[in-house]
């Protein structure tokens, strides 16, 4: 995630925070998405609706020119059951860890080197340090991304165990490209 590429979607939350600000003790940042913000997170990612929209943070100083924020992105939604298009109602509780470096510094340098050399990763480590670019970061942008990823694109409602899908599958079944050639098998 890229603050370059921010610029790029039109993000439902703004939140910028101006790094240079930052004490040494960190900052605790709250963000509550007001009605507007919640009408387009729904929109921008294709849910029904966002009941409520928080996030949580801790800002520290990371080693010495770099940026931690570490919290938590809580939201209440309704999406569509993707069987019977029922409303479903989903919670979501995301974990937020993210370390920014700025585009100087030597672990920067070093990213880039990467590029011509095999890399080891540790699946379970933490991620790789973003690129900071500029005097802040976008909490709101990181908090809408990590909704998005958080956000189920398969939502099922407890019930479709009940339901008859058989019907509406072999009557779907029939406009396949190769339905005919399998009727023709059949013979």
């Amino acid at each position: 995630m890229n603050n370059a590429q921010n610029d790029l979607m039109s993000f439902a939350l703004k939140f910028p925070v101006q790094v240079r600000s930052i004490p040494e003790k960190g900052i605790v940042l709250t963000l509550d998405a007001t009605e507007p913000e919640r009408i387009k997170l729904a929109k921008n990612h294709d849910i029904l609706e966002v009941k409520y929209f928080h996030a949580d943070y801790r800002v520290t100083r990371w080693k010495r020119r770099g940026i931690k924020l570490k919290g938590m992105v809580i939201a209440e939604i309704t999406q569509e059951c993707v069987i019977s298009r029922l409303p479903i109602e989903n919670k979501i509780t995301q974990p937020v860890e993210l370390i920014f470096m700025p585009d100087d510094s030597k672990l920067a340098r070093d990213r880039h080197d990467f590029q011509n050399y095999e890399i080891m990763i540790d699946v379970e480590g933490p991620d790789t340090p973003e690129i900071l670019n500029g005097e802040s970061i976008d909490v709101g942008a990181i908090s809408e991304e990590f909704f998005e990823l958080a956000i189920d694109r398969y939502p099922r409602t407890d019930d479709v165990a009940g339901l008859d899908v058989s019907k509406d599958f072999v009557e779907a079944e029939t406009h396949l490209p190769f339905a005919v050639l399998g009727k023709l098998k059949k013979t």
